[in-house]
């Protein structure tokens, strides 16, 4: 679904504002057009000159309008494709911990002994609540599960080694996978912009430097995910049954 959103919606975003430009296009005038052109040339040329320098071209407000409204397209059709992959690839993470609660909670299902050493513990009101002791295992199940997707991909991997003796580093190059973690954190909570725990988790050493998310690596994360999730669920099928 990723890759078909990414193959047309920017296409899509390109056909609107194409459409818009001719309308602003007819609606200016040829003339006009080409004064905004020049106004553009001469507003790199003032960047060469004294401070307070001023442009010798005058331009009516509905002039500027337009102007303004060129530069909103622009604005518009590339950040939409922008926005469009960044939100991709936070999805794409998404639907990812999900799949692994769902083989957790499969697990623990068909192996309830698996739960036996984890910290988790219901109220007396809780329990009271459950009708029989598989409604109290599920309860349980849905509060580790909970816990484990949420925590840090490198806390998560751990988790699985540790209590399941699965090490996820086995199923894909762990260096690239993790990494997409670290991007979508600082996509999410940072506008894109590299932070100290990114250097960190992932040796990148740019600082304050914004990284998006090109559609070479998105298609390159897609096929990432999904190979890896293929391997983790064929091996839990013959490990666990």
């Amino acid at each position: 679904m990723l890759e078909w959103l990414n193959m047309r919606l920017p296409k899509a975003i390109t056909r609107i504002v194409n459409k818009e430009r001719i309308v602003l296009r007819q609606k200016a005038g040829q003339h006009q057009i080409k004064r905004l052109i020049d106004l553009l040339d001469e507003s790199l040329k003032l960047l060469e000159k004294p401070v307070g320098s001023k442009s010798s071209i005058q331009f009516s407000d509905e002039t500027v309008k337009l102007l303004m409204k060129f530069a909103e397209q622009k604005m518009f059709e590339n950040r939409g494709t922008m926005f469009i992959r960044d939100m991709s690839l936070v999805y794409l993470i998404a639907t990812y911990e999900i799949f692994l609660g769902e083989i957790l909670s499969i697990l623990f299902e068909g192996r309830p002994e698996a739960l036996k050493s984890t910290c988790k513990e219901l109220t007396t009101e809780e329990l009271i609540m459950c009708k029989d002791i598989r409604t109290v295992i599920r309860r349980i199940s849905e509060r580790e599960v909970e816990l484990v997707i949420h925590q840090d991909v490198e806390e998560t991997r751990m988790y699985f080694k540790d209590r399941l003796g699965v090490d996820l580093r086995q199923f894909t190059n762990w260096r690239e996978f993790s990494e997409r973690f670290y991007r979508r954190n600082i996509i999410v909570h940072n506008s894109g912009m590299t932070n100290e725990i990114y250097r960190r988790k992932t040796g990148y050493k740019g600082r304050g430097k914004h990284i998006g998310v090109s559609q070479a690596y998105l298609t390159e994360s897609i096929q990432l995910f999904e190979s890896t999730a293929k391997k983790i669920s064929e091996h839990f099928q013959l490990k666990f049954g």
